[in-house]
């Protein structure tokens, strides 16, 4: 399974071993390893950075949402209440899921 770690590990190259058996890495194999560490935690922080920016963005539809949905049951209310008003006068209410056909005849 490949891990940054692994990652950093294996792009060390051994040198030698000192007395107590630690290994002992090149001074450009621990400057390659520093600059994958400081790459892995930039791109960490762009990450963090895109993933605030993006639920910020979410909450703002979500809420934009939840106001488009509160403000359209508003009008549906209405326009029901509307439609009540009209049926009780006798004023014949087109059902509005009902296609009329094509509307702006007068051009042809």
């Amino acid at each position: 399974m490949y891990t940054f770690r692994n990652h950093v590990l294996n792009s060390l190259r051994v040198e030698n071993k000192d007395l107590r058996g630690q290994l002992v890495f090149s001074e450009d194999a621990k400057a390659r390893a520093m600059y994958d560490v400081i790459k892995a935690r930039t791109i960490q922080k762009a990450c963090v950075k895109a993933q605030k920016t993006a639920e910020s963005q979410l909450k703002s539809c979500q809420n934009t949402i939840y106001a488009k949905d509160k403000e359209l049951t508003e009008v549906l209310s209405e326009l029901s209440k509307a439609q009540g008003l009209l049926a009780k006068l006798g004023v014949p209410v087109p059902n509005p899921r009902v296609r009329q056909g094509r509307r702006n005849h007068a051009l042809s």
